[in-house]
């Protein structure tokens, strides 16, 4: 209460030194305002046991809000789960893309049927249109069969080179792409015309690791054509 008392009284007496007769009241520039605002606010708090009422410091933990972690760890976690989910959601379209089909349907050349013959593991390949061919050292040949048949009575031009196909050859862990070679019969740059209902034999060359190949029927091949790769279905394509 005296402390109430003391302010009372030290304000009246402000008031009066600056109101009085005597004395002309002087004008305060906006920073001396501004100065002696600030203290009468010290001595009100100084002396005030409201906390509520008086001023209080502001601590830096008040005046910047802690980080929210929660949310942080959070939004990490979401992170990890995203990349998650796009890898698995890019799995699963790859493995959509790759479907079976018969080396007709992959090649894709209206009116002609590319059928399967066989496959067979060799040191060499030799042909009556060049000379013979070896594989590079410590590989042996993989010579694919196969025969290109015009399905109907009219010419039938066929390009494989401007199809732009990639022919691959898998076993086990090993994956190779097919040789492109200047043979004639190689299927995967024959360029030429097929009369009506004839047909031409046609190979296609991989080199695998000698030993690599134990079981030729459980090679298994794919075409790949821009983003789309086929898986080709041999016992089908030995049919049509």
């Amino acid at each position: 209460m005296r402390k109430g008392i003391y302010v009372t009284a030290m304000a009246l007496g402000m008031s009066v030194m600056l109101s009085g007769c005597a004395y002309q009241v002087t004008g305060l520039k906006e920073d001396e305002q501004d100065q002696f605002a600030a203290y009468c606010a010290q001595i009100v708090s100084k002396y005030d046991d409201s906390a509520s009422a008086g001023l209080t410091t502001v601590s830096q933990s008040q005046q910047v809000p802690a980080a929210d972690t929660s949310k942080a760890a959070s939004d990490g976690s979401t992170s990890a789960d995203t990349d998650a989910s796009d890898t698995k959601t890019a799995d699963t379209e790859a493995k959509q893309q790759e479907v079976t089909k018969t080396f007709t349907e992959a090649i894709g050349i209206k009116g002609v049927s590319f059928l399967y013959r066989d496959a067979q593991t060799a040191g060499g390949y030799n042909s009556n249109d060049v000379y013979d061919l070896t594989p590079d050292k410590g590989n042996e040949l993989l010579v694919v069969r196969l025969k290109a048949k015009n399905t109907s009575s009219k010419k039938n031009k066929v390009d494989i080179p401007s199809q732009k196909l990639t022919f691959q050859a898998s076993y086990g862990k090993e994956s190779v792409n097919a040789d492109m070679t200047l043979l004639l019969n190689d299927l995967t740059t024959y360029q030429g015309t097929l009369k009506g209902k004839k047909s031409k034999n046609l190979i296609m060359l991989f080199q695998f690791p000698k030993g690599t190949i134990k079981d030729t029927s459980k090679v298994v091949y794919t075409v790949k054509k821009g983003d789309t790769t086929v898986r080709i279905n041999t016992d089908l394509s030995k049919q049509r």
